[in-house]
């Protein structure tokens, strides 16, 4: 299950509850978070999130299509294992 809250730290702090909500509701989903450098560190120490993906906005929004395509584990980006 990938989540995309890209850029504002405050858009990952609201994006939290639904992290929470589809590990309780399934534990073994694997939960994947895609978001910029700056917010992607509030989910280093989240539990519900087993996997941050680093996105860098230079990339353009077509790197996030291709991520969810691709699987988030085939994919090239660079990971942020939490």
């Amino acid at each position: 299950m990938g989540i995309v809250f890209l850029t504002r730290i405050g858009d990952v702090l609201r994006g939290l509850p639904i992290a929470n909500d589809l590990k309780q509701e399934d534990p073994s989903r694997m939960v994947v978070w895609v978001a910029e450098p700056t917010p992607a560190r509030v989910l280093e120490h989240y539990l519900a999130v087993d996997e941050s993906v680093v996105f860098h906005k230079r990339w353009g929004g077509r790197r996030v299509i291709e991520l969810a395509k691709d699987g988030w584990r085939q994919s090239e980006w660079m990971r942020s294992p939490i």
